[in-house]
């Protein structure tokens, strides 16, 4: 059920952007989605994953020794998720 809400998210979010902020703003959305979906989806699989790999550039060299919590993983794949949300309401009463 979580990971079918999270889908209807991103699905609000890729329409609301396309409609709202054109073809471009799309791709650039659907970019930023990619690895919230991918946490919340595949939680034990990217928690599980260890050694440089293609990170090399992500890591500066460093190795990922040791595996992370799936739970974790999800929670933070929520608040990444959840962030252009937060912003669209909380922006306009910062200023």
């Amino acid at each position: 059920m979580v990971k079918i809400i999270s889908l209807i998210i991103i699905i609000i979010y890729l329409i609301a952007t396309y409609i709202y902020l054109g073809g471009e703003s799309f791709l650039y959305m659907m970019g930023y989605l990619l690895l919230p979906f991918i946490c919340i989806w595949f939680s034990e699989e990217m928690g599980a994953f260890t050694g440089k790999r293609f990170l090399d550039v992500i890591t500066s060299g460093r190795t990922i020794t040791s595996k992370s919590p799936a739970g974790l993983v999800k929670l933070f794949g929520w608040f990444l998720l959840l962030l252009p949300l937060l912003l669209i309401i909380l922006l306009p009463h910062i200023t």
